[in-house]
């Protein structure tokens, strides 16, 4: 048995050559502005449905409420993250949070009391869980079509953009 080797050779002119950069260049910017997007859209989402979620008694627990979205510098690719907390549970520190104005606490020192404690009551409306069931019924249910939808535009946006090259 011999092995059977093919070679082919492409000719590309300079004119091609540079369209094809110029759209995958296009492509490639606007797929990481969209990436961008949905994972804010994401994060806004989650919290307007955490935030109809969460205990009222003062309202200082929900004015807490924050999301952040970040270049993920630790990959390569481009990549984002978003944070969504409450009074720096979410590693974001002291500047999201606030004095609770009935009890004097910080809002820190008993957010995650909140969060976990299935059995306290809520008068003023509200529940435990509000921040965590947010977040997974959206990664069950909502992430993909957001991520496709931004992607979707991206790519079209693209293709706008170099046919009026």
């Amino acid at each position: 048995g011999g092995v059977l080797v093919m070679r082919i050779q492409f000719h590309i002119s300079k004119a091609e050559l540079n369209k094809f950069e110029s759209s995958t260049e296009a492509v490639v910017l606007n797929v990481d502005t969209a990436t961008k997007r949905a994972t804010e859209q994401a994060c806004r989402e989650i919290l307007e449905e955490s935030l109809a979620q969460v205990p009222r008694d003062t309202g200082a627990l929900a004015s807490t409420g924050f999301y952040e979205v970040e270049r993920n510098m630790g990959t390569k690719s481009h990549t984002y993250q978003g944070t969504i907390g409450y009074a720096g549970t979410a590693g974001k520190g002291a500047a999201y949070d606030k004095l609770n104005p009935k009890s004097r606490s910080k809002v820190s020192d008993y957010a995650v009391r909140v969060h976990e404690d299935l059995t306290a009551k809520h008068p003023n409306g509200g529940k435990a869980k509000f921040l965590e069931d947010p977040v997974r019924a959206y990664g069950s249910s909502n992430f993909k079509r957001v991520a496709e939808t931004n992607w979707r535009y991206a790519i079209e946006g693209a293709d706008t953009i170099l046919r009026k090259r």
